[in-house]
């Protein structure tokens, strides 16, 4: 906003609520000086004069430089020497390169840093380093970074403020790769042959950036692909970095320590301090008679290319404390030094109470640490800290300016990494119990770190900086994790990434339970990250995955009007990667780095996600695939299947098979559309596949609708070959594999089986099997040989060998399961396994040598698997990646699962694996109400909600016969109520889709008598009916056009169904709606958008319709609900598909005023009994619990969610101790959920 000031004008300071810096122009220059003193008068000033107001708080351009004289001072780059076999490379390496990185790795202490100096200055090239005051922070080191290109590019006017101020957003990554751009674009106007390279000097050392500003890069760097064209980076680290945004555009250049080249520059920089005249060091060589050369010799082959272990010497014989003659006594390597020094200090009388926990803390600390910290956290003097860092431990430490503080107050860290894996590496036999001691010192170190960043108060909402990352660590070596993850304000606190990779550091089911609640809640903070809310979800998946010691926890100091009491769900806990349409993944190395997850959706683009941090790197989309147009609004692109391919030039390309028949050819690591493929208008891509092709470089093979079979040179995009013969049916897949004489063959599955081809030929080599085939896959089997894994439609998984053509081993799943995808697995000890998809969401592991299942089944998918892949993570461990359609979104759902022994040691527990559709409460089941739940898994189960635990084995309903072939089976339990038997025990009384009506003793789980079949259609809703003629009915609603009545006691239907208008809905509600004047009535939703009374008595029909008034042109009603006691009255509550809830008076059929805007869809409701009467209970398709209460149509309280999928399904309220009443719901999911009020006095 710009503000003009007229003449005389003047704003209060109130209007300023943010620093301002003003920047004037048009003085003369002797004004513009005094201007800058702050003494400019009006007499001063003879032109026009032209005043900013930069509203905000903004940094000079000056103010981001970070001077590197400090450090270059402290290298000695005069004394620079060697290292020009390694600079050769770092120029052949730019030469080549159009951008990208040049990773320089070796271990610490070898001289990166001194090459990096020495470069940045010889060829002024913009510089960052991390041993800086503050050059480990991110954010300082953009800004540096960003400041020397504008200033060496001259882009101020371009990209400053007025005055060379920096914009508001100078800290984030986005604003370095704007000057990056800009630089670079300068450049080739005005210098175009002149390299653009930053030096940034260690990467090891840089602090985790904000996750906001986290490029997978330390220091928040741009990404290689995503430089412009002729800009580098130079950047070194030490090995063992997580570097792994590193992959495609990096050279990497390693400085061996054993290595000749490194030995011989180490000889050369010794020769050359040995014999400087007038130095300390060859004063003291040249006392001891010591020919200078013969110690340079001897002093580099005790270091063993050490460059770090050779300054030691140097500065100690310079000093004085050690002696020439010393040299041939060192010890062997770096640690063996080190011991040496401990030992001496050992002797000092401090060393026990000062000397060790200061130094076991230094090791302890991933950053430089303060001396007064040190202090606090050893409990020790703060001289006598002093003392030992400034004297003893100086050599060893690296020492940062403090700031303000001054330099005696400045930071210190340890110098090399080499002396913190001393305290960290196991004892030996000949250290006298040295090393022993120092793990010990190290564990306290990490103890007492825990205790310092814990806070005292609770209060987890100030634990920032350091803290988050790093906790988990402190609190894993201190074992304190187990712990600390049953606190939520920890795990709110602190970074994901951090937290995850101590999973291993577990070893109790309760720590990874909690642990796997972490994991399962991230999805949804990612939807809501409000700190309440994410505490509620973690809440909800403590209670799915068994931890109450964790869900009890969270609801402490928390004002829920609702929480979760149990939740009763089968799956095996694992991280929800997107929900973003996906519809196939396969994994894809960039660079020779860790695997990525490419993930191909129904919008037709690529997502790249790391699964390590489970972050998204990126999107392929092209031009074409405007992801603002939802894509029923577009041509249908989504993408049928991913594979990848080898170029000749050694990189990997992803290819992609699309529902318009196209097929778009990525590079990941550029981001660049390499090529496109058109196989055919309107012809679906079912399936793509890399073939081995001459020179080392893979075909593309593809599979249309169609039937076609072809493969391409991805290359020239020209067709190299095809198949004689179409493929038949839809299912189409195709893969390649060894065959007979080692050629590549290609294996089709069709609707015909499974055949072998081989290419040029005019015949199939051989037909292995026959009949309906619906996936395949590749299987290593671990001792040379590939395997095929088939799947057919109907029929267990075989594996085949393509060479011989023969069934190898047993089937690896039941005839029963359908599967739907297929991949092969590395296991543990070399074994070969095959994860196998199937329609119900399940995902099960075979071993393909035995046959036998590894690991329990991982369960919580809710919908058919249609993608499977392997991704190894960096811990040498393997997940598995999972596409299910529908899922939590509807749209689709891509899980990982962490196959680890210890993840899949706690088997899940045994609820239900289908949609839950039906819910009850049971009472006086031997002296408790119990809660009876079914659905699409064809059981019954019972859970007590006192305990949370299942009651006993599930009520097993017998498998119906098919409807037809390609039905599914029809025994889904749809309804469950609770009745009185004959002998005045309870009873379960279950209606199915197979048109059956069966009874259970809930105390033993049998089946009274035998199911009872329904005339007509499968029934879909049932209710109880008290109080009819002196006896209980039930009332049953079919997918037809009838109600009928039974005897509850006998299981009996009562006369003729009662006729009415249904019109086939897929599930008519049915409810009792007692004391209508003095009667018992049954509503039953007719004709879809309306309701009718029915008499079950006079077997007729009471009162007109009732007909829900909505904008919608026909909004069918969904659920009914009696509101017995309203105002002394008895409602009818009517949810539809509008999300509307109608009250209605049954006597007089009339609405009793205006509607409850409820959900988006209403799919369920029940009375919920009050103390001034019944409130209403209401769920929907939003994934959401609402209670009302009828009587002034308001809510009770916010909308309560617990369900990950939207579609909540079945209510039920269930009486507890104390006369408190709880709710039970379920839904899509398979999770039960039991819902008490939070007052639990």
């Amino acid at each position: 906003m710009r503000h003009e000031l007229g003449p005389g004008a003047v704003r209060a300071g109130r209007d300023i609520k943010a620093p301002v810096s003003t920047h004037v122009s048009g003085l003369p220059a002797d004004a513009a000086a005094a201007a800058g003193a702050g003494s400019v008068t009006a007499r001063d000033i003879n032109a026009p004069v032209t005043v900013s107001i930069q509203y905000g708080s903004f940094a000079r351009l000056d103010d981001a430089f970070v001077d590197p004289a400090p450090l270059v001072d402290a290298l000695d780059l005069a004394r620079f020497t060697g290292r020009a076999w390694l600079v050769e490379q770092v120029d052949d390496a730019l030469a080549h390169q159009d951008k990208g990185y040049v990773l320089i790795l070796s271990e610490a202490g070898i001289g990166k840093t001194s090459l990096a100096a020495h470069l940045a200055t010889n060829r002024g090239w913009p510089q960052h380093f991390t041993a800086l005051d503050g050059g480990r922070n991110p954010e300082i080191a953009r800004k540096n970074l960003a400041a020397q290109l504008v200033r060496q590019w001259h882009l101020e006017d371009q990209l400053c403020r007025p005055g060379e101020l920096l914009p508001e957003n100078a800290d984030r990554p986005d604003w370095l790769l704007k000057v990056l751009r800009a630089a670079a674009a300068r450049r080739d106007r005005e210098a175009p042959s002149t390299p653009l390279v930053l030096v940034v000097d260690g990467l090891d050392e840089a602090e985790p950036p904000a996750s906001a500003s986290d490029t997978g890069v330390p220091l928040g760097l741009p990404r290689p692909q995503h430089l412009p064209r002729g800009v580098h980076i130079l950047a070194t680290s030490r090995f063992g970095t997580s570097l792994s945004a590193l992959r495609g555009r990096t050279d990497v250049l390693e400085i061996q320590v054993d290595g000749a080249e490194n030995r011989r520059d180490l000889l050369a920089y010794l020769t050359l301090r040995v014999g400087e005249p007038g130095t300390a060091l060859r004063e003291a060589v040249h006392a001891r008679g010591t020919p200078p050369d013969l110690f340079a010799a001897e002093l580099a082959e005790r270091c063993a290319g050490v460059w770090m272990y050779a300054q030691y010497v140097l500065d100690e014989i310079a000093q004085g404390t050690r002696s020439p003659d010393e040299v041939g006594r060192l010890p062997d390597g770096l640690a063996g030094y080190y011991e040496e020094q401990i030992s001496r200090w050992r002797s000092d009388p401090d060393w026990d109470g000062v000397g060790e926990p200061v130094l076991a803390l230094l090791a302890a600390v991933q950053a430089p640490a303060a001396p007064d910290v040190l202090a606090e956290l050893a409990g020790t003097d703060r001289r006598a800290t002093g003392r030992w860092l400034d004297r003893v431990f100086r050599p060893f430490l690296r020492h940062e300016d403090g700031g303000d503080a001054g330099p005696d107050d400045g930071l210190y860290a340890i110098r090399h990494q080499s002396l913190r894996d001393l305290f960290a590496s196991k004892p030996g036999r000949r250290d006298a119990g040295m090393r022993r001691e120092l793990r010990a010192a190290l564990r306290t170190a990490h103890r007492r770190v825990t205790e310092w960043l814990v806070p005292s108060d609770g209060d987890w909402s100030r634990l920032d900086g350091y803290a988050p990352y790093w906790l988990p660590l402190h609190a894993a070596r201190a074992g304190r994790l187990e712990e600390l993850v049953l606190t939520p304000g920890f795990l709110l606190a602190v970074d994901p990434p951090s937290l995850l990779r101590h999973r291993s550091d577990l070893t109790t089911a309760t720590g990874r339970r909690a642990l796997g609640a972490y994991e399962l809640a991230l999805h949804a903070w990612r939807q809501e990250p409000e700190t309440e809310r994410r505490l509620w979800w973690l809440h909800v998946h403590a209670r799915k995955n068994r931890c109450a010691e964790l869900a009890e926890a969270c609801t402490a100091g928390q004002s829920w009007p609702w929480r979760l009491r149990a939740a009763w769900w089968s799956g095996v806990s694992h991280r929800v990667l997107t929900t973003h349409a996906p519809r196939h993944v396969c994994t894809v190395r960039v660079g020779g780095g860790p695997p990525l997850l490419a993930v191909g959706g129904i919008d037709g683009t690529v997502m790249l996600w790391d699964p390590g941090s489970g972050d998204l790197l990126g999107v392929l989309a092209g031009p074409e695939d405007d992801q603002d147009v939802p894509p029923i609004d577009r041509p249908s692109r989504w993408v049928n299947s991913v594979c990848t391919l080898r170029t000749g030039d050694g990189r990997t390309l992803l290819a992609v098979g699309r529902e318009d028949g196209s097929v778009p050819i990525w590079d990941p690591s550029t981001g660049e559309l390499s090529g496109a493929l058109s196989t055919g208008d309107d012809d679906p891509v079912t399936d793509v596949c890399a073939m081995p092709g001459p020179g080392g470089h893979d075909l593309l093979v593809t599979a249309n609708r169609s039937g076609s079979v072809r493969w391409w040179d991805p290359a020239t995009g020209r067709q190299a070959g095809a198949l004689p013969a179409p493929l038949q049916g839809i299912s189409l897949r195709v893969c390649a594999v060894p065959g007979p004489g080692g050629h590549t063959v290609l294996a089709t599955v069709d609707h015909t089986g499974l055949r072998l081809w081989k290419p040029g030929r005019s015949r199939p080599v051989s037909t292995m099997a026959g009949g309906l085939m619906t996936t395949l896959c590749a299987v290593p089997d671990g001792h040379g040989r590939t395997l095929l894994a088939i799947g057919p439609y109907e029929g267990p998984v075989q594996l085949l060998d393509p060479v011989t053509g023969e069934q190898v081993g047993r089937p690896l799943t039941e005839s029963a399961d359908k599967a739907t995808a297929l991949c092969a697995v590395p296991g543990p000890e070399g074994r070969s396994l095959v994860a196998v998809g199937s329609d119900d969401g399940t995902i099960r592991l075979r071993d393909t040598a035995t046959g036998e299942p590894w690991g329990p089944a991982l369960t919580g998918n809710t919908s058919e698997v249609t993608s499977l892949c392997a991704v190894s993570s960096g811990d040498g461990g393997v997940q598995l990646a999972s596409v299910e359609m529908g899922g939590l979104s509807g749209s689709g759902t891509v899980r990982l699962w962490d196959l680890s022994s210890d993840n899949l040691a706690d088997p899940p527990s045994e609820g239900h694996s289908g949609w839950v559709r039906a819910l009850c409460s049971v009472p006086a089941v031997e002296g408790r109400t119990l809660v009876a739940s079914g659905g699409h898994d064809a059981s019954i189960r019972l859970w007590d909600p006192a305990t949370g635990e299942q009651v006993r084995d599930w009520l097993d309903i017998p498998r119906a016969d098919r409807q037809r072939a390609d039905w599914p089976r029809s025994n889904w339990t749809m309804a469950v109520c609770a009745v009185t038997g004959i002998d005045g025990h309870p009873m379960i009384v279950s209606a199915h889709g197979d048109k059956h009506v069966r009874r259970w003793d809930p105390v033993t789980g049998n089946q009274i008598g035998p199911a009872v079949t329904a005339r007509w259609r499968p029934l879909s809703a049932m209710c109880v009916v008290p109080g009819v003629a002196g006896r209980t009915l039930l009332a049953t609603s079919d997918r037809g056009m009838w109600v009928q009545l039974w005897d509850a006691q006998t299981g009996e239907p009562l006369g003729e169904p009662l006729a009415g208008e249904h019109g086939g809905a897929e599930r008519h509600a049915v409810c009792a709606v007692p004391d209508v004047d003095g009667r018992a009535l049954v509503a039953v939703i007719t004709g879809k958008t309306s309701v009718q009374l029915y008499d079950p008595q006079a077997r007729r029909q009471v009162g007109r319709r009732m007909r829900p008034r909505s904008e919608f042109d026909r909004n069918w009603v969904e659920t009914l609900c009696a509101l017995p006691g309203v105002n002394g009255r008895t409602l009818l509550a009517t949810g539809g598909r509008d999300g509307l809830v109608w009250l209605w008076d049954p006597v007089t059929c009339e609405p009793v005023g205006e509607p409850l805007h409820a959900h988006n869809w209403v799919t369920g409701m029940c009375a919920l009994p009050g103390p001034d009467g019944p409130r209403l209970v209401t769920i929907g398709r939003d994934g959401l619990l609402r209670l009302w209460d009828p009587a002034t149509r308001e809510p009770l309280c916010e909308p309560l969610s617990g369900h990950e999928d939207t579609w909540v399904s079945a209510v039920c309220t269930v009486p507890d101790v104390g006369g408190r009443t709880l709710i039970a719901t379920a839904g899509r999911d398979r999770v039960v959920l039991l819902w008490e009020p939070a007052d639990t006095t």
